[in-house]
């Protein structure tokens, strides 16, 4: 197994945070075209009255900005320190497939317990990677 590996749930992630940033982006136009929201409401973000379909989005984004990045940053330092091995390969799939499902569920149905499950896995997966990473950097 050679470090690019690890590329492809990095590539991965960065596509969802593109696709949700499209959707996010379509989302607040179709607001301002209907009126449902003013832009000067984007200034200090004021949205209390805005129907969640237009939030949303910008939340999921929001999330995709916090531990994707720690999710990212493991990966680069499994290549830099040629720590690659298939139970990281296999524990970054799969964090990368639950965010996936998370952000699904955030921007379409937005189901708290589903939502919070595919949250704790994926965390898991990501604390998990940590864990390995550290094991393997102290022996």
């Amino acid at each position: 197994m050679t470090n690019t590996h690890l590329l492809w749930p990095i590539i991965a992630q960065v596509i969802l945070i593109a696709i949700v940033w499209l959707i996010m982006g379509r989302r607040r136009l179709q607001g301002l075209k209907k009126g449902v929201i003013k832009l000067p409401m984007y200034s200090v973000m004021k949205l209390d009255n805005v129907p969640d379909y237009y939030i949303v989005a910008a939340r999921n984004f929001d999330n995709l900005m916090q531990l994707p990045l720690l999710f990212i940053l493991s990966l680069l330092i499994a290549m830099q320190f040629e720590l690659t091995n298939p139970l990281i390969l296999i524990l970054a799939s799969a964090y990368v497939f639950l965010r996936y499902v998370h952000s699904f569920i955030h921007i379409t149905s937005n189901n708290i317990r589903y939502r919070f499950y595919s949250y704790i896995f994926s965390c898991l997966a990501l604390w998990s990677i940590w864990l390995t990473l550290s094991i393997q950097l102290l022996f």
